[in-house]
């Protein structure tokens, strides 16, 4: 075999270095010497022989013209327990010591980077010690070896008579691609026995007998829930099922005898029956929350949301409600050809909880909340108070949570900096959907039906008048007094309207020995003349302006851009 000057070279400073001769290089290739400590600590009985320059040998027989341009002393060399990676400036070479039989060991070779032959990657080879002839010798595989760049090697017992060895790979800057193959030893060779080309596969239980896992997926087209523009880490949660596949020596191969949908898949599929109102859908749900809602009705209110353009968020972080590990949301957006949901593309999110059953493989889906955009805690603007909120959302919200958690949750208070005498400066916008949310916490305060709180409700709202809860604390009366203030709400528009308003009496509190007197305010805005067009504005400022001195605090409601 002809080899190149560089090649020469380095055996040359291998056999130089392990007969313990001057070497110029002894210094700068010392990774070499590990990488000979390493194979030594596994093939004891190689340790008077040139074990390196043997496993060398083997490497560069495996093309007849070699082309590897390194001197010895280019050499990195990380060691473990075992393995041992040996690296250029262009690639590496791995070395794996895998227990072959009892008291002997098998080394597997594997080339990754641009240490190559040619055009052609060096091939991997397993090598194991023969006593006879005194050296390593290759151990011969019946069946292809998927190349990749990354490589797990391990033993494993097909069943108690069977040995084997499972490689897998994974190529790719994120590892995105690769491929399990598991090989059966058989009379001195290794005999290709299954393969799937898939980074997802592994070995979840070496054996006897041995079984292991991958993933299937959908295109999802069809479904509610299209995955077309998911980015690479929201997509990895969207596989369809995990096969479970157990080695089967009467057949020769793998057997699948298990699927598991993935959360994603239960909640899409349930999607998808609800939308074609298939009473098939009722498989997918927790008989008890089956039971508390009843199929009609759950299909009757998810029906206009499976209509919307759906989102899957994986990354999802505004509940933290859940009592289970397995959470899907969906989110309906305005644009699905937005890769982003949140300023001004979202609409609504909806959140599945599952729970997994212990008698069933399938997750079921145990809980589903439609949480309304206004208790998002993620969205970046405040709600415009208009009478189109959703209604539907804060039902199944409360239903979950209550209805005081939800009131308490919806009531955004806007605090501002003291401004003069003022101490403390808290407004609330009582927008429609507040208004409606507080009329059924009110209702069930006092054990009243649902028909009292809609009236309630309709009685307090005026589409006109914008009303507001005002909150000012003080060290001074003259800064409370009702004829010393005025309230002035105003658009970025240009538009503005003086309010009427009631004061609720002065309280006093002792803070530090100090009394603190607050009052609450009811302001409303008349714009019956003026109306207000919600749409089209972006900002509203609420002024709080003392009239006996020159003191005012502004209070701001942002609402993003105004639609167009």
């Amino acid at each position: 075999m002809t080899k190149t000057i560089s090649t020469v070279a380095l055996l040359l400073a291998i056999v130089l270095l392990l007969n313990g001769l001057p070497c110029v290089f002894a210094a700068e290739i010392d990774p070499v010497k590990q990488l000979h400590e390493f194979l030594v600590t596994h093939f004891p009985k190689a340790e008077k022989t040139e074990i390196l320059s043997d496993v060398w040998e083997h490497i560069t027989a495996m093309q007849p013209n070699t082309n590897i341009a390194v001197e010895p002393w280019d050499f990195r060399i990380d060691v473990g327990d075992r393995e041992a990676t040996l690296c250029i400036e262009t690639g590496c070479i791995d070395f794996t010591a895998i227990p072959f039989q009892p008291n002997e060991n098998l080394l597997y070779v594997h080339t990754r980077g641009f240490w190559r032959f040619g055009d052609e990657p060096i091939p991997d080879i397993a090598l194991r010690w023969d006593p006879i002839k005194h050296s390593m010798t290759s151990i011969p595989f019946d069946g292809p070896i998927s190349h990749n760049d990354y490589l797990l090697v391990e033993p494993v017992a097909l069943d108690v008579h069977t040995a084997g060895l499972a490689i897998k790979g994974n190529s790719g800057a994120a590892g995105r691609a690769g491929d399990l193959d598991v090989y059966k030893s058989a009379k001195g060779a290794y005999e290709r026995v299954f393969h799937l080309p898939s980074h997802r596969a592994q070995i979840i239980d070496a054996g006897p007998p041995t079984r292991l896992e991958d993933y299937s997926w959908n295109d999802w087209k069809g479904f509610p829930v299209n995955t077309d523009n998911l980015d690479m880490v929201s997509l990895s949660y969207a596989w369809a099922a995990r096969n479970e596949y157990t080695w089967d020596s009467t057949e020769n191969t793998f057997v699948k005898d298990s699927v598991v949908l993935s959360d994603f898949a239960v909640v899409n599929y349930f999607l998808k029956h609800v939308a074609e109102e298939n009473l098939e859908s009722a498989a997918l749900l927790d008989k008890d929350f089956l039971a508390a809602r009843g199929l009609s009705a759950i299909i009757e209110q998810i029906q206009p949301f499976v209509g919307e353009h759906l989102m899957f968020l994986p990354g999802y972080r505004g509940y933290d409600q859940r009592q289970s590990d397995h959470v899907v949301v969906i989110g309906a957006v305005n644009d699905p050809n937005d890769p982003t949901w949140m300023a001004g593309n979202q609409k609504r999110v909806i959140v599945f909880e599952l729970i997994e059953k212990e008698s069933s493989p399938t997750a079921l889906i145990h809980k589903v909340i439609i949480i309304p955009t206004e208790l998002m805690p993620s969205r970046e603007y405040s709600s415009r108070p208009t009478l189109d909120f959703d209604q539907l959302g804060f039902e199944w919200y409360a239903g979950c949570f209550g209805w005081e958690k939800t009131y308490n949750e919806l009531r955004d208070e806007m605090i501002v900096e003291p401004e003069g005498d003022w101490l403390a400066c808290v407004a609330i916008l009582r927008s429609p959907a507040l208004m409606w949310v507080e009329a059924h916490y009110a209702a069930e305060l006092r054990f009243e039906p649902e028909d009292i709180a809609l009236k309630s409700y309709e009685d307090a709202l005026k589409e006109a008048n914008v009303p507001f809860t005002v909150k000012l604390a003080s060290f001074s009366r003259d800064s409370l007094e009702s004829d010393n203030l005025k309230f002035v709400l105003a658009t970025n528009t240009g538009e503005h309207w003086e309010g009427r308003f009631t004061a609720k009496p002065m309280m006093k509190t002792m803070v530090s020995g100090l009394t603190v007197i607050s009052r609450e305010f009811h302001v409303e805005f008349d714009t019956s003349e003026l109306p207000l067009p919600w749409d089209l504005i972006s900002e509203i400022t609420l002024y709080i302006i003392r009239q006996d001195k020159f003191e005012r605090a502004e209070v701001v409601w942002n609402f993003g851009p105004a639609l167009k």
